[in-house]
């Protein structure tokens, strides 16, 4: 193989394919696109043909219907079954009925459910998407191992949102508000099996698809410690090395769609663009939006996102229905559980505002029960660890990006949900209702899957 040393490759290719934006889950980019294609390659695939197939499979999360945050969205805004079973089929493969609770959607590595996709396509097949549809079904079978065990429901331990319908990482694995269970240094045995299958699930294809064959196979004893080297990789330079090291040269300058990856040290990123998720038509408010909602939340962005002042911001979140659905993970039964449930938004708001995400997350992403939660900011920060973006743009929210929610007490709740052009791999969302006459936040929360 071809290999690029930096002199040949000055710009490093794996951080300009780490640059734009999109929804994502389970493994990341460099699970889906970037070894799946080098996979590909060591198959004997043509290089055309390999990209092909990472793209289709990559594309599952890049694609607004079928990546597994926006459609966690509307399952818990919506209790939206389609959208659940989208999640279930692509991300966490399982024969478990939707509805059901979680216990019996339990997700096997590499089990039938997550192969069911893949052997229809095991025989010759010349159709223009024949490539792509190979690799949509291998997004589900490696997703197998990322997602293995009982899906989690958020937002345990407090309020569980759906839990006959939700899938989000299992519990063992990090829980549905980590990003644990999708980082190959953490389960390079995962890694290496969840590889060693896909390349026998490319060997088999080219048995039946020689046309697409250029090279005869590799030996998968001479891979498996190049991909255990890809899987121990625990930062983006690491990666990036590897790839330099492995990845044809001249297959690189194809390359113009990357993702960021929830790993440290990567490239610094100076804007972040809020953007409200549009929901399906489907889904689309059937109530109007009323003029004073959408004041009020767009007077929020701006003093959250816009001013960058977390205080402000915060006073649009009432602290009684906040502190109700977080009973059981804050203490909320005391004289002191307005100001707990305050601090606590003040902190979930200004994570959203540090450039280092990584930081956020390694904090335990707003989770009270994790030891390092205190150390989040209630404010946004001029430097260290949490420091502040230098460039934040809010969104305009406008009636078509709410959803209307059940008719409960106190009225109609009203939802909105935000992705961050920088943060692929989460959506933020807020629940509004009008309270003595006035729209306020009852609940937010994110969605990592």
């Amino acid at each position: 193989m071809a290999q690029c040393s930096r002199r040949t490759l000055p710009v490093s290719f794996f951080a300009a394919w780490l640059l734009m934006e999109s929804p994502a889950v389970a493994w990341e980019r460099d699970v889906h696109y970037l070894l799946t294609f080098w996979l590909g390659t060591q198959a004997g695939f043509l290089r055309a043909a390999a990209d092909q197939i990472a793209e289709g499979n990559q594309g599952l999360d890049d694609s607004e219907y079928h990546a597994a945050p926006t459609s966690m969205i509307w399952v818990l805004f919506r209790g939206d079954q389609g959208a659940a079973r989208s999640v279930r089929d692509n991300h966490f493969p399982s024969d478990g009925p939707i509805p059901s609770p979680p216990q019996r959607r339990v997700v096997t590595a590499g089990g039938r459910s997550a192969r069911d996709g893949l052997e229809g396509l095991m025989r010759r097949n010349d159709a223009s998407d024949a490539l792509g549809a190979l690799g949509e079904a291998l997004h589900p079978f490696q997703d197998s191992w990322s997602h293995q065990g009982v899906p989690d429901v958020p937002l345990r331990p407090g309020l569980r949102l759906r839990p006959d319908l939700s899938s989000a990482h299992p519990e063992a694995r990090g829980g549905w508000f980590s990003k644990a269970a999708d980082r190959t240094y953490l389960h390079v045995s995962d890694v290496t099996n969840m590889a060693r299958e896909t390349f026998a699930v490319l060997q088999r294809y080219l048995q039946h698809n020689s046309q697409w064959r250029v090279r005869a196979s590799a030996d998968w004893s001479a891979l498996e410690p190049i991909v255990r080297e890809f899987a121990e990789a625990s930062t983006r330079q690491q990666k990036d090395a590897w790839a330099v090291k492995h990845i044809p040269r001249d297959w690189s300058a194809s390359v113009e769609a990357g993702r960021y990856l929830s790993l440290p040290a990567g490239p610094a990123s100076f804007a972040r663009q809020f953007q409200a998720v549009r929901p399906p038509s489907a889904l689309a408010s059937s109530a109007e939006v009323p003029t004073a909602l959408l004041e009020a939340a767009n007077g929020f962005v701006n003093a959250w996102i816009g001013t960058r002042d977390v205080a402000a911001a915060a006073e649009f979140v009432d602290t009684t229905a906040l502190g109700d659905g977080l009973a059981g993970t804050l203490e909320t039964t005391s004289d002191a559980a307005p100001k707990v449930v305050r601090e606590w938004s003040r902190r979930f708001l200004a994570m959203y505002l540090v450039a280092d995400h990584w930081e956020v997350d390694a904090a335990g992403h707003a989770d009270p029960q994790h030891p390092e939660y205190a150390t989040m900011p209630e404010t946004s920060q001029g430097e260290g660890p949490f420091r502040t973006l230098s460039v934040l743009q809010p969104p305009k929210l406008g009636a078509d990006h709410f959803v209307v929610l059940e008719k409960t007490p106190p009225g109609p709740g009203f939802g909105v949900a935000l992705r961050m052009s920088d943060l692929p791999y989460e959506v933020v969302a807020f629940v509004w209702r009008e309270i003595d006459g006035r729209w306020l936040i009852t609940s937010m929360f994110y969605v990592l899957n």
